[in-house]
């Protein structure tokens, strides 16, 4: 492991979420997090009768929506790369917790 990576546990969705990272992006991740459950919370608390996989779907497509909309005022291609692969590592994540 290189000295510019170190472990952290993140928490989407009231979910522990461990990933090594680069330290530099530490901010961003936490951020993200903050974010995510934020919105995430907001759809919790006005859309009752939902299924909590149904909450982070929408809090997801929310984000992604997001993404898509900036793509075509800026350069978000490097956001949007990070953002695919912590998408990636937390749909694997909720994969090992259903098995």
């Amino acid at each position: 492991m290189d000295n510019d990576n170190f472990k952290i546990k993140l928490r989407p969705f009231n979910l522990i979420i461990p990933l090594t990272i680069k330290r530099d992006d530490e901010f961003l991740y936490r951020e993200a997090e903050r974010r995510l459950n934020y919105v995430y919370g907001r759809y919790k608390e006005q859309l009752i009768g939902y299924e909590d996989n149904e909450l982070m779907a929408i809090a997801a497509l929310t984000f992604a929506y997001e993404v898509m909309k900036k793509q075509d005022h800026n350069d978000t291609k490097p956001f949007a790369e990070v953002m695919e692969e912590a998408i990636e590592k937390i749909e694997n994540r909720l994969k090992e917790a259903r098995t």
